[in-house]
C-alpha cells in the first residue's frame, strides 16, 4: 500500500474482529455504471464531515425539505467520495446519504456515491486522518466489554497502562473499526460503491481518468476495483485469523508481510497468501494510477495528460469528467481542458480547507454552479494554466507593472537575481539581457509545454531584457542531487525530462546544466531557465544524438505539428528573426521524423 499507516506509541489487537461473524463478499452481478436521459444532475465534492454545508446544499438545489428527505423527483444526486476524515460528521452524512438512496429510487430519481480515496483508507485501515469526532460518534456504540478485550490482548503484548490505552484510542475507536468491518454497517455499504459513473455525457469519478480507465473502461474497472478492494480485506481477514499478521492497524501490514515472506516457519501455503496480499496491497487500481488516486490531468502538464483524458473519454462515450480529490486554490469550482474537466472539489470543510461549498448542478445541457456563504448561482471559473497559485495572466501583469528591486547583480551570463513588489505580494525572479528568454516562454505556451516560468519585456536600470518569474522554494538540479531532496506530486520525472529534452533541441539551446534546471520538489515540476544560447539559425539536429534520445509523447507531437510559420511569426516575430524561426521549423520536422 504507497499510504503510510498513522504510527503511535502503542499497537492494538483489533477486539472488533471477535464480534463480526462471518466474511460476506458484496455481490458483483452486472452493476448499471450508466444513466441515460438524465433531466437533472445534482454533484457534490469532497464532504469530509461538513455535514451541515452537505445539507445546505441538498436543500438549496431542491433536494431535500426541511425534515432532510427526499423532495429532488427524477433528479440523479452524486456524491464524488471523501465523505469521511478530517471533520466531524461524517457518520451523520453517511446515514443521511444511505436515506436518502432508498428515497431517491422509489421517487424515480438515484442517489449516487462514488468511492474516494478516504473511504478505501477506511477500509483498508489507514486511519491517519479520522479526526476525533468521527471517533466521538461512535463512543455510544462501543460496549465496555469491547474496549476491556481489547485493552487485554494488548497488556499482555506491551503492559500498557489503561490511562495511556484510553488516550492511544479514544472512545468509539473500536465500534467505529467495527462499524467499517466488511460485515459493519458501513464498511457494507462502501464495499458496494463504484469508483466510475457516467450520467448521460458526464463521467463522475472522485481522483480521475487515467491510463487504466482508458484502457479497460467503465464496467471492468469498477469490478476490478471491488474485487480488489474484497479480495484484500479478505485475505486480510484470513491471516488475522490464523496468527500469521497482527489484528494491528497501526502497523505497517504490508512490510511486516514482506518480512515474513523468509521465515523458516511458516508454509508454502501461508506465504503464498502473504504474497496475495502484499500483490492486492500494491496493486495500481488500489493506488496511485487508481481512480480514487489519481491526479494526473490535475497536477502535471496539459501536454502530457490530454491525450490520456481524451482517450479515457472516448472510451467512456463522453464529452466531460467531475472530478474531486484536489482541492481549487480559491474555493471556486474551475473547468480545465477546454472544460473537458471540472474540478468540483472546493474545500466544503472551510474550517480546515478554507474553502466554500459548492454543488454542480446540470440541467438539459445547462451547467451552473450553486455556492453557499454566501448564497451565489454562477457559471464555471476559467482555468487556471499556471503552476503557481495565479494564472500566468496575473503572474505576467505583476512582472510588467512590479516595483524591481536587483538583490544579486548580473555578471556575464548569469543573470540578476531580483525581489518584485506588486499589490503588497512579494516574489522573485531572474532577469536576463535580450529576448531569448522571452521567446522561450512564448514558444513554449504556444506548445503548451508550461516548463518556462512566466516571463515578460522589461527594462530594469537602463538595460532591456527578459524578466522571469521565479517559483518560491524551487531549486535547482544541481542542490537537489547534493542535498539528495526527494521528490513529490504526480508528474514522472522521466516524462518531463522527455520534455526538457524536446524543448531544449527545438529552441538549439546549448546552455542547459544542472545550475539552470529547476525543481519545485513538493509538486514534482521541472522548470527550465537560461536560453541565451538558444535559438540559433541551425536547421539541422545535433550531431550524434540518438533515436531513441527523445520519446515524443502523443501530445508532444500534436503540439509539434501544430507550429507553423505564420503562428510562429504572429507570436514570436517581435523577439526572433525570419531566419532564426525558419531554422525552429526545420529542426521541428527533423525531430519529427527522427524522434518517434
Amino acid at each position: 500500500m504507497n499510504r503510510s499507516i498513522r504510527s503511535t506509541s502503542y499497537s492494538t489487537f483489533l477486539a472488533f474482529i471477535l464480534v463480526l461473524g462471518g466474511f460476506s463478499t458484496p455481490s458483483l452481478a452486472a452493476d448499471n455504471y450508466r444513466f441515460e436521459q438524465v433531466e437533472k444532475i445534482v454533484a457534490v465534492g469532497d464532504i469530509h464531515g461538513a455535514h451541515s454545508a452537505l445539507v445546505g446544499l441538498l436543500k438549496a438545489t431542491g433536494l431535500i425539505d426541511s425534515d432532510q428527505n427526499w423532495i429532488g423527483g427524477k433528479t440523479h444526486f452524486v456524491s464524488l467520495g471523501d465523505i469521511l476524515d478530517r471533520g466531524p460528521d461524517s457518520r451523520k452524512s453517511m446515514d443521511l446519504l444511505m436515506k436518502l438512496q432508498s428515497q431517491a429510487s422509489k421517487a424515480g430519481g438515484q442517489l449516487h456515491v462514488v468511492a474516494g480515496n478516504h473511504e478505501l483508507m477506511n477500509l483498508m485501515g489507514d486511519l491517519r486522518y479520522v479526526s476525533a469526532g468521527e471517533y466521538a460518534a461512535f463512543a455510544g456504540d462501543e460496549t465496555q466489554d469491547m474496549r476491556a478485550s481489547a485493552y487485554k490482548d494488548l497488556n499482555v503484548a506491551t503492559d500498557i497502562s489503561r490511562t495511556d490505552f484510553d488516550l492511544a484510542f479514544p472512545p468509539g475507536y473500536f465500534a467505529h473499526r467495527a462499524a467499517f468491518a466488511p460485515n459493519g454497517k458501513y464498511g457494507k455499504w462502501l464495499l458496494s460503491l463504484p469508483t466510475i459513473i457516467v450520467l448521460n455525457d458526464t463521467v463522475f469519478v472522485h481522483g480521475g481518468l487515467s491510463a487504466m480507465v482508458a484502457k479497460d473502461g467503465l464496467e471492468k474497472t469498477n469490478k476490478a476495483f471491488i474485487s480488489a478492494l474484497v479480495d484484500f480485506m479478505e485475505i486480510r481477514q484470513d491471516l488475522f485469523d490464523q496468527n500469521i499478521l497482527p489484528k494491528d492497524e497501526t502497523k505497517n501490514l504490508t512490510s511486516m508481510a514482506r518480512g515474513l515472506l523468509s521465515a523458516k516457519t511458516l508454509k508454502s501455503a501461508e506465504k503464498r497468501k502473504l504474497r496475495k496480499f502484499i500483490e492486492l496491497d500494491e496493486s495500481d487500481i488500489l493506488n496511485a494510477d487508481g481512480p480514487v488516486w489519481y491526479r494526473g490531468a490535475m497536477m502535471c502538464r496539459t501536454v502530457l495528460e490530454k491525450p490520456i483524458l481524451d482517450n479515457a473519454l472516448s472510451k467512456l462515450n463522453a464529452k466531460r469528467v467531475v472530478v474531486g480529490h484536489t482541492p481549487s486554490r480559491d474555493g471556486r469550482v474551475h473547468a480545465r481542458y477546454n472544460g473537458k474537466l471540472i474540478q468540483l472539489d472546493t474545500g466544503m470543510l472551510v474550517a480546515h480547507y478554507k474553502g466554500r461549498p459548492s454543488a454542480l448542478v446540470i440541467k438539459s445541457g445547462d451547467i451552473k454552479i450553486q455556492y453557499l456563504d454566501p448564497m451565489e448561482t454562477s457559471g464555471i471559473s476559467t482555468d487556471i494554466k499556471s503552476s503557481a497559485a495565479q494564472s500566468n495572466t496575473d503572474i505576467e501583469t505583476a512582472l510588467t507593472e512590479g516595483s524591481v528591486e536587483v538583490l544579486v547583480p548580473r555578471s556575464g551570463d548569469t543573470p540578476a537575481n531580483v525581489r518584485i513588489s506588486h499589490l503588497g505580494n512579494i516574489f522573485n525572479g531572474l532577469f536576463y539581457t535580450g529576448e531569448r528568454e522571452r521567446a522561450a516562454y512564448l514558444l513554449d505556451q504556444m506548445l503548451g509545454f508550461d516548463v518556462v516560468p512566466p516571463t515578460v519585456r522589461r527594462t530594469i536600470g537602463n538595460e532591456a531584457g527578459s524578466l522571469q518569474f521565479a517559483y518560491k522554494n524551487a531549486v535547482t538540479d544541481s542542490k537537489r542531487r547534493a542535498d539528495n531532496i526527494t521528490l513529490g506530486g504526480w508528474c514522472p520525472i522521466a516524462r518531463q525530462h522527455q520534455l526538457m529534452l524536446a524543448f531544449d533541441v527545438l529552441t538549439a539551446n546549448k546552455g542547459r546544466t544542472a545550475a539552470n534546471l529547476f525543481y519545485r520538489p513538493n509538486q514534482g515540476l521541472i522548470f527550465l531557465s537560461d536560453f541565451t544560447r538558444g535559438f540559433d539559425d541551425d536547421r539541422i539536429l545535433p550531431s550524434g544524438i540518438r533515436r531513441d534520445a527523445i520519446k515524443l509523447s502523443a501530445g508532444m507531437k500534436s503540439a509539434l505539428i501544430q507550429l507553423d510559420e505564420q503562428k510562429l511569426n504572429s507570436a514570436l516575430g517581435e523577439v526572433l528573426t525570419a531566419r532564426e524561426i525558419a531554422a525552429l521549423l526545420s529542426r521541428r520536422d527533423a525531430m519529427l521524423r527522427k524522434f518517434k
